[in-house]
């Protein structure tokens, strides 16, 4: 049962009266920063953001850090908020339940908020699945997620710096690995295929083969291919264009070959071999169309 109330009334603040302390369970993400930025530069504040009622002169925020970050960006003077009521325990809940159904809360997040309630206030598993209306398999499954990260690779998470393959994969490996390993992955720019290779490589090695491992993954390394040239914006929506068709026509097939068709009468198989050719002809005239063309001679 959720012990906070709402006060529908919006009221007109000053950022500086906006305290942002939880910000520490929200993470940063750029390209959503990028857009809300854009969104109020253009519109202005479509929804206003929630805080808790003033202490000390300031209203800690619950919800709509990015709304206040573009604002600051802006330099806007005010905010429209809303004031919710409750108690911190409650509040940490209600971040969750704000960004429950518009799904605006990674993973993660509900991970790092559900760890506070947990050390923070010595809530247990179950106690925080009723505070939240949830089944204790939920919140043990997030709690999870946190605790296979060290602090410091948790922090680089929080701010947008780590993405969620990256994450995912360091958090197989013991504590005292993954900041090490981190900083390999930065130091040679690896793929997310390459840092799930790395990660496989580093769990199969002994604990003296790490740090060699680390300093030049040869084995990942070598099986790079030397960099393209870069591709002008027509042939790259081109390759997207193709690569759709291969990807539909492989779904296709592996759905008839898990589930194969069952025709009637012989005529009914016959209906598939018209668009078949005619696929047949569109692919013919596609590689017609993306043969290279002559260059004319230039005359001097």
């Amino acid at each position: 049962m959720n012990d906070f109330n709402s006060d529908s009334h919006v009221m007109t603040l000053p950022l500086s009266s906006i305290d942002d302390s939880y910000t520490c369970y929200r993470l940063i993400y750029p390209k959503a920063e990028k857009l809300m930025f854009e969104s109020i530069e253009r519109y202005g504040q479509l929804t206003p953001v929630v805080v808790t009622n003033p202490r000390e002169g300031r209203y800690l925020l619950i919800d709509g850090f990015k709304r206040l970050r573009a604002g600051l960006k802006l330099k806007l003077p005010t905010l429209q908020a809303t004031v919710l009521l409750g108690g911190e325990r409650a509040l940490k809940a209600a971040m969750l339940h704000l960004n429950r159904n518009t799904h605006s809360m990674t993973l993660m997040e509900e991970a790092i908020i559900i760890r506070a309630l947990y050390q923070e206030h010595s809530l247990t598993q179950v106690a925080i699945g009723t505070l939240l209306g949830v089944h204790k398999s939920w919140v043990c499954r997030r709690l999870a997620i946190v605790e296979r990260l060290n602090e410091e690779v948790l922090e680089q998470v929080r701010l947008g710096l780590v993405g969620p393959t990256i994450t995912r994969e360091l958090g197989k490996l013991p504590h005292g690995n993954q900041s090490a390993t981190l900083a390999a992955i930065r130091k040679h720019n690896m793929t997310c295929r390459e840092t799930v290779e790395l990660v496989t490589l580093l769990m199969q090695s002994f604990n003296c083969e790490i740090d060699n491992i680390l300093y030049f993954p040869e084995s990942i390394l070598s099986q790079r291919e030397p960099d393209r040239p870069p591709l002008n914006k027509r042939l790259q929506q081109v390759l997207k264009e193709l690569s759709f068709i291969d990807k539909r026509c492989t779904k296709l097939t592996q759905r008839l070959q898990a589930k194969p068709l069952i025709f009637n009468f012989f005529q009914e198989s016959s209906w598939l071999l018209e668009p078949i050719a005619g696929i047949e002809q569109a692919v013919v005239n596609l590689k017609k169309a993306l043969s290279p063309q002559e260059v004319p001679p230039v005359d001097f």
